[in-house]
């Protein structure tokens, strides 16, 4: 029978799903040692860059669950030093994470890894499940594929059951990336969509993803983690503008989409200069990029909240 969690340690705290992970513990009266580069309230901290630094335990208590959720992500890497950031973070960074975490093993009860779909190297498909290939060509996403491993492997040869959960879009309140962009961009009104908004896409509410995480018990295994519900992003902007209370925007015309995309190409090969918007961009906001959750729902009773449904409380920004 699994161990009854009493402890949490987590990594990467101080950013945006860290903050579902830490009030989840809270709310569930674990005590937490966090690890990273900045402390945050409510607990002991490790402090330790793992990109360059293995953080020290000195012990931890009985039933300790370790959560991995520290990460560089949210960037287009167009130099060597930035590329080689993400194998320092995500890669490297988790195998000093678990360097520190051996000594300890035989009082943990699992280590979650918080992964990402991108390292299945789509930009299009429908019901992806966890049997595709991860051909991940991007810096973040073959770092990503290659701490799976890592911490796949740690867990076997310790004993220690390890859940590697692939998560897409991310919604809550203030979240980074893309759907951060986006919804500034409604609240300051000048949001414009491209062509019908038609492109669907699969997301997840980081509070239920929080809540799982600290419910895990059995063997460990990977799993893809979604809302069911892969909303367009046209459905998404209406609902958005709805919450900020913000009228109808502009809508971009495909064909005038494409010459922005094509100069945005251009600009992208000048030395040290970024596009906002690009070819490939454009083809993320048309694609279907949908995956399928249906092995976390029959073997972990994962049974998320529609973030549509839930908007209001998702986002907190009504």
């Amino acid at each position: 029978m699994s161990r009854a969690v009493e402890h949490l340690v987590l990594s990467g705290a101080s950013g945006f799903l860290g903050g579902y992970f830490l009030a989840e513990a809270h709310h569930c009266g674990l005590s937490v040692t966090t690890v990273g580069r900045r402390a945050v309230a409510g607990g002991d901290h490790v402090s330790c860059d793992l990109a360059t630094a293995t953080p020290l335990f000195a012990s931890l208590p009985t039933a300790t669950l370790v959560v991995h959720n520290a990460g560089l992500a949210h960037r287009v890497p167009k130099t060597e030093a930035e590329k080689a950031a993400f194998f320092a973070v995500n890669q490297a960074g988790t195998e000093r994470f678990l360097a520190a975490l051996t000594p300890h093993a035989d009082v943990l009860t699992g280590v979650v890894f918080i992964s990402t779909v991108a390292v299945y190297g789509l930009q299009q498909g429908e019901n992806i499940d966890e049997g595709a290939a991860t051909l991940a060509q991007d810096p973040y996403g073959v770092a990503k594929m290659a701490a799976e491993r890592v911490v796949t492997a740690w867990g076997r040869d310790h004993r220690v059951p390890v859940w590697c959960l692939r998560l897409p879009l991310i919604a809550g309140a203030d979240p980074p990336g893309n759907l951060g962009a986006m919804i500034r961009a409604i609240r300051a009104g000048y949001y414009c969509r491209i062509g019908n908004g038609g492109g669907r896409r699969s997301w997840v509410w980081a509070e239920d993803v929080a809540r799982l995480a600290l419910q895990l018990k059995g063997n460990g295994g990977v799993y893809n983690l979604t809302d069911g519900v892969h909303p367009s992003f046209l459905q998404i902007e209406q609902q958005l503008r709805r919450i900020c209370a913000k009228p109808r925007g502009l809508v971009l015309p495909r064909w005038m989409a494409g010459l922005l995309a094509g100069s945005g190409d251009v600009l992208d090969r000048l030395p040290g200069v970024r596009a906002p918007f690009n070819s490939a961009r454009l083809q993320k906001m048309e694609a279907h990029l949908i995956f399928d959750d249906a092995k976390a729902r029959r073997e972990l009773d994962w049974s998320p909240r529609p973030v549509l449904d839930h908007a209001h409380e998702v986002f907190h920004v009504g």
